[in-house]
């Protein structure tokens, strides 16, 4: 089973404080901003987006609804799409120092 990935938009005005509150909420329900290659190093992902870092067997209605109310939480208007992904790659992340 692939990992959960989560891309959020905030909608109406929302500058960088927005985004970082919005980031804490997502960090308690179980999402993470980084993403691990199989030699293990992380990489941050883009602004906006989180993997589900928490239990593996939960389901993507399950994961996009926990993103869903922690958005809630700070900003009513936004749009959310959750995926299941089984590989990925990238070009130009920065590489997460621990």
């Amino acid at each position: 089973m692939g990992m959960i990935v989560v891309r959020v938009e905030l909608r109406s005005p929302a500058g960088a404080d927005a985004y970082a509150r919005m980031t804490a909420g997502m960090n308690r329900v179980g999402f993470s901003r980084t993403v691990s290659r199989e030699d293990g190093t992380r990489f941050k992902l883009p602004t906006g987006e989180f993997r589900f870092a928490g239990d593996a067997s939960v389901s993507l209605t399950n994961a996009r609804d926990l993103a869903a109310a922690a958005v809630r939480g700070v900003q009513g208007d936004f749009g959310l799409l959750a995926m299941r992904v089984e590989e990925w790659t990238s070009v130009g992340l920065k590489v997460k120092v621990p």
